[in-house]
């Protein structure tokens, strides 16, 4: 056996199989690069590394450690080499190109927006390509979009009653290396003039729906609930469209009284409608809500992605479901006067990350770009 196993070393001239993945990404820091290294008869001898990169580098027979801060920016190679035990020494090369980046991106910030009740855009031109956009500002933080290689974007809302302050914005990038950069700035919330006036009478039962404070909270808690629902990235692509065919009686921002004396903002667009009138969704999204709740009567929430949704209100009746995907123009229901309502209308919504902004723009802006 032993003259066997000299004589199966002295002649086998069958080098190692050897593989070793590709690295695609930029990358940073340590990585390691897992190997495969087989060779059945007479075994593997020892793994070599050679190359500019072999100096941030170590390994064993299963992987690579390498150092990437040890070496500069760009692309660089190292070349593995697997050598048997046998007396010929067979071996076998694979180059490992590797493409360092240790360098947070440069990013200008661009804000569109700030004003009381509208949306805020805030959006990023960096140098090299973004895998992921985060936001913090004005009381929320979430997680934005790349909408090209080098282009991304955050966005909020802005509160109707929101204080007129420069406040304080951080945008955090991460590139395909993983390497994050943070940029702080302010944006400026200024005024925006909304119409006052108008007197709503509400009926005996309306007027005892508005007091029942746990059936009011509860339906507010159930909508930022659906508000918050994370259904991935942005599924519209532009502008949104009316949902419904009718004529408008009531602006969003709109300061009115009602007949038990209490007055509040209108946080909607009402569209005067027939009752039945076919209700379509503004954008594609997810049904998130699909149910009867207090003051809001019928209701169904779409959620478009990156905390945008549109909520339709007072329908007379539902035709989706919750988890149904839907389309711009998909019918979600019908216009109706259910819940706290004087007549047959739909109150239309829209919320950026569960702050209620005008709708208005929406229908022209997409904020597709800075």
């Amino acid at each position: 056996m032993l003259i066997m196993w000299i004589a199966a070393c002295s002649f086998d001239q069958v080098p190692p199989t050897l593989t070793v993945p590709p690295q695609n990404a930029p990358r940073a820091g340590e990585i390691a690069v897992p190997l495969l290294v087989e060779d059945a008869d007479p075994g593997v001898g020892q793994v070599l590394l050679s190359g500019p990169a072999a100096v941030a580098a170590t390994v064993d027979m299963d992987r690579i450690v390498i150092d990437t801060t040890l070496l500069p920016d760009g692309p660089t190679t190292l070349t593995v080499t697997a050598v048997d035990s046998s007396w010929y020494r067979n071996s076998v090369e694979v180059d490992l190109a590797i493409d360092v980046d240790n360098t947070p991106a440069e990013v200008v910030l661009t804000a569109r927006g700030g004003g009381r009740g509208r949306t805020l855009g805030v959006f990023v031109q960096a140098n090299e390509t973004l895998s992921e956009v985060f936001g913090r500002g004005l009381g929320v933080e979430t997680t934005g979009r790349v909408l090209q290689p080098t282009v991304g974007r955050w966005l909020t809302g802005v509160d109707l009653e929101a204080e007129l302050v420069p406040m304080p914005v951080v945008i955090r990038v991460v590139d395909l290396a993983g390497n994050l950069t943070e940029v702080h700035t302010t944006v400026q919330v200024t005024d925006v003039d909304y119409p006052t006036g108008g007197l709503i009478n509400l009926t005996d039962a309306q007027r005892r729906a508005r007091e029942d404070d746990t059936a009011r909270q509860q339906a507010m808690a159930d909508r930022q609930a659906a508000y918050a629902q994370d259904i991935g990235g942005a599924r519209w692509s532009g502008p949104f469209e009316m949902p419904t065919r009718g004529r408008r009686t009531s602006p969003f921002g709109k300061f009115r009284s009602y007949s038990d004396g209490k007055k509040q903002l209108h946080t909607g667009l009402d569209v005067a409608a027939a009752t039945g009138t076919r209700v379509e969704a503004a954008e594609a999204g997810e049904v998130v809500m699909a149910e009867l709740q207090a003051i809001y009567g019928n209701v169904v929430i779409v959620h478009h992605g990156e905390g945008v949704s549109t909520s339709y209100n007072h329908l007379s009746e539902i035709s989706v479901s919750v988890g149904d995907a839907v389309e711009k123009g998909d019918r979600l229901g019908a216009v109706g006067s259910t819940g706290q309502s004087t007549g047959p209308h739909l109150h239309w919504g829209l919320v950026v990350s569960g702050i209620p902004v005008n709708p208005d723009e929406w229908l022209t802006d997409g904020f597709m770009e800075p």
